[in-house]
């Protein structure tokens, strides 16, 4: 497959991807983990197709939370803002939380979890749980090899944001 066709490929699996919807809005969280992801490609962090949830990750989605959604009771005028609310503080549904994304983008055909010796069955998932249970994530090899040219994961980037 050529680098546009996957890039088709990616980007409409993206764009279809299941998010929770609360008060009528679609949850950011795995558009969040995405992104996080891309800039630590980007800076060299993850150099394979394997995401681990490190502190690493949690500290640049936890960054990115606060640069493009600001989860507090009312919302500052950012971007998301403006294109979530019209402009308007809003009370926003939505906590930052890094678990859920990375254990439920499992639900998605290019993101797949490495069970650990010590997975357990569980019906809820903190970041405690998800360390002892999986050893890491793995992407897509195409996908991957997307985030890691510079044009493909800025376009990614736009996407992601563009469904925000």
């Amino acid at each position: 497959m050529n680098a546009e066709t996957s890039f088709g490929h990616y980007a409409e699996l993206l764009s279809g991807m299941n998010r929770a919807v609360v008060k009528g809005y679609r949850a950011p969280h795995k558009l969040v983990l995405l992104m996080a992801i891309c800039e630590l490609v980007e800076e060299g962090i993850i150099t394979e197709n394997k995401v681990y949830l490190n502190a690493d990750l949690e500290e640049k989605f936890k960054s990115l939370w606060k640069e493009y959604v600001d989860s507090d009771e009312e919302m500052i005028h950012d971007h998301v803002a403006e294109e979530l609310f019209g402009g308007k503080k809003k009370a926003y549904p939505f906590k930052c939380n890094i678990a859920n994304p990375f254990y439920h983008l499992s639900g998605e055909p290019f993101w797949t979890l490495k069970k650990s010796k010590e997975w357990k069955q569980r019906t809820s998932w903190s970041v405690a749980a998800l360390k002892t249970d999986y050893e890491y994530a793995i992407i897509d090899e195409d996908l991957f090899e997307l985030m890691a040219s510079e044009i493909s994961r800025k376009r990614f980037i736009s996407l992601l944001l563009s469904m925000t």
